[in-house]
């Protein structure tokens, strides 16, 4: 299998750095959501614009495209209503095969401690 994603590209690349106490908080919130168990990745960074809250969520491949994005759409309101602070939200919908939850209760991801993005409108 081969998994492919796409994100728009902007030539100026955006410096942003882990932001660790939001995203113990939002791996919290995430907790509380009736999706929690489709949450793989938790993770907060802070940039020139503001607070961006990265997850990875898994979805059965039967699962019709308009019941992914309403899921989708669910997540990122209650951690905008939970945390009016956050710039933009980001979820990357994954097929289930693909990306299993390391468990229930998503943790941040500890593997570098800072990062270069690009920035997507």
């Amino acid at each position: 299998m081969v998994a492919v994603h796409l994100e728009p590209r902007r030539d100026d690349v955006q410096p942003a750095v882990r932001y660790t106490p939001i995203t113990q908080q939002v791996a919290q919130i995430v907790q509380t959501l009736p999706e929690a168990n489709r949450i793989a990745h938790v993770e907060a960074l802070l940039t020139d614009i503001g607070i961006i809250v990265t997850l990875r969520c898994n979805f059965p491949g039967t699962l019709a495209l308009t019941e992914v994005h309403s899921a989708m759409a669910q997540i990122e309101n209650e951690l905008y209503r939970a945390l009016p602070d956050i710039a933009r939200v980001q979820i990357d919908p994954e097929p289930a095969a693909y990306l299993e939850p390391t468990s229930r209760h998503p943790t941040p991801d500890t593997r570098r401690t800072d990062v270069d993005i690009a920035a997507t409108a």
